[in-house]
């Protein structure tokens, strides 16, 4: 699990959910792709293959995990 910090609707939608917002839905899954997810394979044995590779959440989480699916369909092989 990964809290979403102190603005849950800047960092969990990739597109402004409110006018005058940043979207950082795109940064956070490239942080979780290209940074975290590399410091698990190399800190923990895991099984690294996309099909055991799930993303999920609920509400806002859930949007940015169905949009990961769809974004990063080669790296996460189900969605939750």
């Amino acid at each position: 699990g990964i809290h979403h910090g102190l603005n849950r609707d800047e960092e969990l939608c990739p597109w402004p959910a409110e006018k005058g917002q940043t979207p950082r839905g795109d940064a956070l899954l490239q942080w979780l792709v290209e940074e975290l997810h590399p410091q698990l394979v190399e800190q923990l044995q895991i099984d690294d293959r996309p099909e055991m590779r799930l993303v999920g959440g609920s509400s806002l989480g859930g949007l940015l995990a169905l949009y990961a699916g769809f974004s990063y369909s080669d790296f996460f092989g189900k969605v939750m």
